[in-house]
């Protein structure tokens, strides 16, 4: 029988570059590991100017994916992860694995999944939104605020600001990555992830165990937090009640389907008390060493090349 040919495609103009290449490679060890494996598998390395690298030789757009079945998306934040990818594979008529063009496009956009929420009736940071060039919008919040790109991944460009006299300066640094940025009422609590898997043990939504988060180098789970060895204190399954479990599991299956997700993706949350606020969505989670939707994948039952293998069957379902 002839292998099953699947291509990961990693790296990309973005400022999670360098994050991309370790879940690429990751997911080529993974995928070489298969028991009995039916895939061969192939790697697209695109460079941060935009160079498209076919199994370390330059190369097009176009030839990269001639005599492909399925396209396994390692990249992360825009180009890779906003719609953009998505889009150019759909015209090829190439499965892969995640969200489509629009929950890709959804997802990566801060502003719209928050304006979402709010018309889903779920509960997020009060928020406001400053452009490059105009003047910092009137909060109707208190200080502290969390700055963010509205259309950047991994926390960067990310800043937790107590005052106003620091405000400017956080936005400047905002500014640098996106033309748009969110300010968000910091919400004191907390923090959870939740991945939600499709077509798993029966359930067309499967929630996986909750991580809980504790940053340990950095006051939040910022950039280095996330992605250097130790930055944080990972608990999964999360040490919080069966009640709040339930609930927040079955708020990530919400907002995974309203933000029109697919696959599978991550979602953060702050506890506070016992409400639920929704920070945003990963449509396309890290596949690193750090990376939390392998570690709630392992709590349930599937090591890093089964969960590949799962998701690479979810993308030739289509």
């Amino acid at each position: 029988m002839a292998k099953i040919k699947v291509v990961v495609l990693f790296g990309g103009p973005s400022a999670e570059h360098d994050v991309s290449l370790k879940t690429g490679a990751n997911a080529v060890k993974a995928i070489k590991n298969i028991k009995g494996t039916k895939y061969s598998v192939r790697e697209i390395k695109i460079s941060k100017d935009g160079k498209w690298l076919i199994d370390s030789g330059a190369g097009s757009p176009i030839a990269a994916f001639k005599n492909v079945d399925v396209v396994f998306n390692a990249t992360h934040g825009e180009f890779g992860e906003d719609g953009t990818i998505q889009g150019f594979l759909d015209t090829l008529k190439i499965p892969y694995t995640g969200a489509g063009q629009k929950g890709s496009m959804i997802g990566m956009d801060k502003i719209l999944t928050k304006l979402i929420f709010l018309a889903n009736n779920i509960k997020t940071a009060p928020f406001a939104l400053a452009r490059k060039g105009e003047s910092i919008p009137k909060l109707g919040f208190s200080f502290p605020v969390v700055v963010k790109p509205a259309g950047r991944g991994s926390s960067v460009g990310v800043s937790i600001v107590k005052n106003k006299k620091t405000l400017e300066s956080a936005l400047k640094l905002a500014f640098r990555f996106d033309d748009a940025v969110l300010l968000e009422k910091f919400i004191k609590g907390r923090e959870i992830t939740v991945g939600v898997l499709e077509n798993f043990k029966g359930k067309k939504y499967y929630a996986l165990p909750i991580t809980e988060i504790r940053p340990k180098i950095s006051d939040f789970f910022d950039y280095r937090a996330k992605y250097e060895v130790g930055g944080s204190e990972e608990i999964t399954p999360a040490p919080i009640n069966k009640k709040l479990t339930r609930k927040a599991q079955d708020l990530a299956v919400k907002v995974f389907k309203v933000l029109e997700s697919r696959h599978y993706s991550r979602i953060d949350m702050i506890i506070q008390g016992e409400n639920l606020y929704v920070l945003e969505i990963n449509t396309l989670p890290g596949m690193t060493t750090t990376s939390l939707m392998p570690q709630q994948a392992q709590k349930a039952g599937l090591n890093l090349s089964q969960l590949i293998d799962h998701l690479i069957g979810l993308a030739l379902k289509k």
